[in-house]
């Protein structure tokens, strides 16, 4: 005799699965945007942190961040936070060598980001202790983004506002 046996399929539980809430807030929603036509770039800065300084530089060569508490100078000085330099080609000379140099991509292009440190010899540089500069080899020439200065706060804000780098058509 033959006995045939059937097996009802187990049916499992459904598992729940929980997520943790992500936050969609851009920090950088509400910064201005600094736009130039020379470079063919774009980036978002928080102008409650920095001021922008046009008195003493062309689209050519950029534009210089300030603290909130200082006025924007006649001539160059250490004292600006945040700055975007141009260099026409062959003209972006190293002041000294980097303590550290890694190759990122910002936008889809290639850059170096160099960080250095300063010492008595360095002069008045030395008060900065560091600097952190991003530099892009153009075809019209080097362009530079760099945080002057340790504080860990404005180089987070250094990092966000390389985020907001983009490359215009």
């Amino acid at each position: 005799m033959l006995v045939s046996y059937q097996t009802q399929p187990t049916v499992l539980p459904t598992p729940i699965v929980y997520q943790s809430p992500v936050s969609t807030t851009d920090p950088t929603t509400n910064w201005k945007t600094y736009e130039n036509n020379y470079w063919k770039i774009s980036f978002k800065y928080p102008d409650t942190m920095f001021k922008p300084c046009f008195n003493y530089t062309t689209e050519k060569e950029g534009i210089r961040f300030w603290g909130p508490q200082f006025n924007c100078p006649d001539g160059h000085d250490i004292l600006y936070k945040i700055g975007f330099v141009g260099y026409d080609l062959g003209k972006y000379i190293e002041y000294k060598k980097p303590s550290s140099t890694e190759t990122i991509v910002v936008d889809n292009k290639q850059a170096q980001r160099k960080t250095y440190v300063y010492d008595e010899s360095d002069g008045p540089l030395s008060s900065l202790k560091q600097s952190t500069e991003v530099v892009f080899g153009l075809s019209n020439g080097t362009m530079i983004l760099q945080q002057l200065g340790d504080n860990a706060g404005e180089q987070k804000v250094f990092d966000q506002i390389l985020s907001t780098l983009h490359f215009l058509k």
